[in-house]
C-alpha cells in the first residue's frame, strides 16, 4: 500500500470521526454537562482538531501522488 492510499484512508477516517463528534456534542450533549469528564466545548475542540488533522493528511496524500506522478517514490 502507498503512503498516499494510507493518508487518504486515515483522512477519511478521520474527517467522519470529527463529523460523529461534532454531531453528538451539537445535537446530544447539552451545554454545562460534564458526561465522562468530557464537556461540549471539549467534544466540539475535539472534533475541530480531528477535522483540521484529516485536512493534514488529505494535503499530504496530494503531494504524494504529484510526488508520484514525477517517478519520485517514496
Amino acid at each position: 500500500m502507498t503512503s498516499s492510499k494510507l493518508f487518504h484512508m486515515l483522512s477519511v477516517l478521520l474527517g467522519l470521526i470529527g463529523l460523529v463528534m461534532w454531531f453528538v456534542a451539537i445535537l446530544a450533549w447539552p451545554a454545562g454537562v460534564v458526561r465522562f469528564g468530557v464537556t461540549r466545548e471539549m467534544m466540539l475542540l475535539c472534533a475541530i482538531l480531528s477535522f483540521l488533522t484529516a485536512i493534514w493528511l488529505l494535503i499530504g496524500a496530494m503531494h504524494h501522488i504529484t510526488l508520484a506522478k514525477l517517478g519520485e517514490r517514496f
